[in-house]
């Protein structure tokens, strides 16, 4: 097990303000893209899905690389199968897990998405006052 010393990655309006309650686009490439290498090298050597993607589960390293954090929903499931195991933070869930239709690892890029916009406005993009 490799420790990861480190601090969750910051979104605007759940722990600091970046530039006026925003991070900065170029934080989010590239923080968006160690994501999503990271996803990819863990998904293709496991065939696996981790259903678990939010900014809660990365945190950044000493020299603000992302780790990915708490695999407890993650699944190993055959190439070319779906899962349909209901699991996940309601915000970054995908519609084929709410819809039961069956999912693979591109529920997880819907996760990466959603991660994205409250990267770079402050909040999920499906949200209400309701």
């Amino acid at each position: 097990m490799v420790h990861a010393e480190g601090v969750t990655i910051p979104t605007p309006g759940k722990m600091e303000k970046i530039q006026n309650g925003f991070i900065a686009d170029g934080d989010t490439k590239c923080r968006t893209q160690s994501i999503i290498f990271k996803l990819y090298v863990w998904a293709k050597s496991l065939t696996a899905v981790m259903l678990g993607l939010k900014p809660e589960n990365l945190l950044l390293d000493n020299i603000g690389y992302v780790k990915l954090v708490d695999f407890g929903f993650a699944k190993k499931i055959s190439s070319g199968t779906k899962t349909w195991t209901f699991c996940g933070t309601p915000e970054y869930v995908a519609p084929e897990i709410i819809l039961n239709k069956g999912h693979d690892c591109s529920a997880d890029y819907w996760s990466l998405g959603i991660l994205i916009y409250e990267l770079m406005t402050g909040n999920p993009p499906f949200t209400s006052s309701d």
